[in-house]
């Protein structure tokens, strides 16, 4: 494939058959990405009411067949949910199901050029079941005829579905941007530990799974570099992402740290691709509080060390990394909640160093087919049919579907005002990898012998809750408040109701959330509830960061 390396601004040519190509300086062959743009982007799957698993190509409703959803349609009266995303300020649009059935047939070509009319980038997904064939899970799912698993089944079949999707894409080089390969490659790790009865994730028997995963990521990227190659992808090419989660994983360079495979996974493909084309991407759906001043904070302003990017890079030797883009490919909240949700908004666009390069809202509208909570995360719910679409493709697998009306929830309004309303945060131009590292994270105060009741103003800030080990057992929650009100904070020492809502309700709500005020005047903390967990399995037994709960 054509890779990238750090060291190196050239490009080896793939080994293909009846066609060669000279080793050839970058510039020749990859001109350098265009620069970052903020990304204020949308997760879409306009799947109708009448959706369940395998219909329509698994998913795939970008094709002529479903114009009605996404754009005017033959009709001329369809929904328009790319303009209605245009005009709510949304720049970007990420893809999770695209068939390379339909793109071999070139059957994807009104959405594209109606993104283009748009000016909408398209983020294009190589499903997760690409990566799965390639570990030989594919006997795990249902095909359907033009699925976007019709030629997935075995790792030399994935070879020609990449080829389709790239093929049909080299036209809309403008449009489309970013390659997005698999979704939250460590969930998957933790279903083949389970499905091959591996207990210990800190086993060498779980970190060769681990490897064999991070391998079938680096030939679906072999893949496409080899298939641009063949389309003579002369623009500037896609940028190229892995979503992780914020499981914990086994691990060899951060074990401790949320979605830690990334460590792995991103170094690997920095060596393939190198650093003109990498984007690191996470899905989470805490709040933009636990963001901003936990996860993507300096080392220096953290809560706590082990759950900040910065710190778990640099002890990993990985400094490097945190100067290449980062982004929120997934975050939003079911629940209807405008300040936690503007907070989110807010903290993914900001402007402080560190901060990430945008977010992909999730989602556009809700999926009732999941059931659940997982159902309800959407901007837009159903509220009946319009009217039904006959399909005229061949090799559609239904002879119709419905055109739903969709009614804005409370978080469209939200979302809206946010992406219209925030400015664009400057360009970062100083290297955080040169930045000489401290020491250690943040400390303390000055261990103290014991706590008495009368902080925080709140009965319940109890001797016993000042004295419990909070931080990794590392200081108090009497210690940490003093320290937040301390002149050894960055930006100054906070007032004593807002280190105490910060401690209580924030940082360690579990442990320390007697000392919580039930409001913090004056901060704009007092408006955020506690970051939820993210979505993934239990972590491993034994010592690991104490994250918000529930």
């Amino acid at each position: 494939s054509i890779m990238l390396g750090r060291a190196s601004a050239c490009v080896a040519a793939p080994r293909l058959p009846r066609r060669t190509l000279p080793l050839l300086c970058l510039s020749l062959v990859l001109p350098r990405c265009s620069a970052a743009e903020q990304i204020r982007g949308m997760n879409y799957a306009p799947d109708p009411s009448d959706y369940h698993g395998g219909r329509a190509y698994s998913g795939d409703y970008f094709t002529d067949d479903f114009s009605e959803l996404w754009g005017a349609g033959a009709s001329g009266d369809g929904r328009r949910d790319l303009q209605q995303m245009k005009d709510m300020g949304v720049n970007y649009v990420r893809v999770y199901y695209w068939a390379a059935r339909q793109a071999a047939a070139k059957a994807h070509r009104g959405f594209l050029q109606e993104c283009r009319r748009l000016g909408l980038r398209l983020a294009i997904s190589f499903a997760i079941q690409y990566l799965e064939c390639t570990l030989g899970e594919c006997d795990r799912f249902r095909e359907c005829d033009g699925s976007r698993l019709h030629v997935c089944k075995s790792a030399d079949d994935v070879s020609p579905a990449v080829f389709h999707i790239v093929a049909e894409a080299r036209e809309f080089a403008d449009v489309v941007t970013m390659w997005v390969v698999g979704n939250e490659p460590d969930l998957l790790l933790m279903g083949l530990l389970a499905r091959r009865g591996i207990s210990e994730r800190s086993s060498e028997a779980a970190r060769g799974v681990m490897h064999e995963v991070q391998a079938a990521l680096l030939n679906i990227i072999r893949h496409i570099g080899r298939a641009e190659w063949a389309a003579e992808w002369s623009s500037p090419p896609p940028r190229i992402t892995v979503p992780m989660s914020f499981a914990y994983t086994p691990t060899s360079r951060c074990p401790e740290m949320p979605g830690g495979l990334s460590c792995d996974v991103y170094t690997a493909m920095l060596d393939e691709i190198g650093e003109e084309r990498l984007v690191l991407s996470f899905q989470t759906y805490n709040g933009g509080d636990f963001l901003e001043h936990q996860f993507f904070a300096t080392k220096e302003t953290t809560w706590s060390a082990k759950l900040n990017l910065e710190y778990s890079l640099q002890q990993a030797g990985l400094s490097h990394l945190l100067d290449l883009p980062s982004v929120l490919s997934e975050i939003g909240r079911f629940q209807q909640e405008p300040d936690f949700i503007r907070r989110q908004v807010e903290a993914s666009l900001g402007s402080y160093e560190g901060a990430p390069l945008g977010l992909f809202w999730f989602s556009f509208m809700d999926k009732p087919f999941k059931g659940g909570t997982e159902a309800s995360f959407g901007l837009f719910q159903f509220d009946g049919v319009r009217k039904t679409i006959p399909t005229s493709s061949p090799i559609a697998d239904v002879a119709s579907y419905p055109v739903d009306t969709l009614v804005p929830k409370p978080s469209y309004a939200v979302l809206r005002t946010a992406y219209l309303d925030i400015p664009a945060a400057p360009t970062r131009t100083t290297s955080r990898a040169a930045r000489a590292s401290p020491p250690s994270p943040p400390t303390p105060l000055s261990p103290h012998a014991a706590y008495p009741a009368g902080l925080c103003g709140a009965p319940t800030c109890s001797a016993a809750v000042l004295n419990t080990k909070a931080g990794l057992e590392r200081y108090t929650c009497g210690e940490r408040i003093s320290y937040l009100m301390s002149a050894a904070m960055a930006g100054g020492p906070r007032e004593e109701a807002e280190a105490c809502h910060t401690i209580g309700a924030v940082e360690f709500p579990m442990l320390c959330s007697g000392c919580a005020p039930a409001k913090a005047p004056g901060t704009a903390l007092a408006a955020s509830p506690a970051p939820p967990v993210q979505r993934s399995p239990a972590p491993p037994a034994g010592p690991r960061p104490a994250r918000p709960p529930a």
